[in-house]
């Protein structure tokens, strides 16, 4: 069995040892995780070790959570590993700038073993999974070809608006990657608006009743953004 390798960055003890227990005892044998203290830490490890997931507490002493994002993000190498923010329940501030930053989902402290054991487990279907074959985006019940924008959902052709193709097309090329209001509002749009998380929800409502029997893929995180899922049709 090839074991998944888990950088757990955490500053406080008793969650350190939390993730000690559920990666040595509730799961033992699945995960070769590795724990770092800082973002110091969590950075030389990065540049040194091959991981397929990150878990990242927001809060650390001296380089924060957001800043080792951030860095993240400029590493080619790095950037494509999958990140788990964690954060205290109320810190919506706190999960919305993980994701800005380039986390790719959240999970709220505290938390139960099968919560943390399913995220782990869907952030390694996303990395596994390739959507892309031959130029073209192929999901079975979706089809959709980037350069020519010609789109096909349950076998029949669907016309989409500008905006909606580009917001198609950011969430495939990211699946399972929670978009916070303020990154998809800043990406497609040119200024802000007093209104602009309710003109991002019609045209996201527009294109969830265009995906057919895929719409339960386009999945609201409320306060926060949306996500594209497609493992929500695949476990089906």
């Amino acid at each position: 069995m090839i074991k998944t390798r888990v950088l757990v960055v955490e500053d406080e003890e008793s969650w350190q040892d939390r993730f000690r227990w559920f990666f040595e005892k509730t799961e033992a044998g699945r995960f070769d995780w590795r724990l770092a203290e800082t973002g110091e830490k969590a950075q030389h490890l990065l540049k040194r070790k091959t991981f397929d997931t990150i878990i990242l507490d927001v809060h650390l002493p001296g380089m924060s959570g957001i800043d080792l994002l951030r860095w993240r993000e400029r590493e080619p190498q790095i950037r494509m590993i999958p990140t788990l923010v964690v954060s205290g329940e109320a810190e919506t501030r706190d999960r919305v700038a993980g994701l800005e930053a380039g986390a790719d989902d959240y999970l709220n402290k505290p938390f139960a073993d099968e919560e943390l054991r399913a995220r782990l487990t869907a952030l390694k279907r996303r990395r596994d999974r390739v959507f892309l074959v031959h130029g073209f985006y192929d999901l079975g019940w979706l089809k959709f070809d980037p350069e020519s924008h010609s789109l096909e959902v349950d076998g029949v052709r669907a016309h989409l608006e500008p905006k909606e193709l580009e917001l198609l097309l950011h969430f495939l090329r990211r699946p399972g990657m929670v978009h916070s209001n303020s990154a998809l509002w800043g990406m497609f749009w040119d200024e802000e608006s007093p209104g602009q998380e309710r003109v991002l929800a019609n045209r996201i409502s527009a294109l969830r009743r265009k995906l057919g029997s895929g719409k339960a893929c386009l999945f609201s995180h409320k306060g926060i953004g949306y996500s594209f899922n497609p493992e929500t049709i695949l476990a089906a």
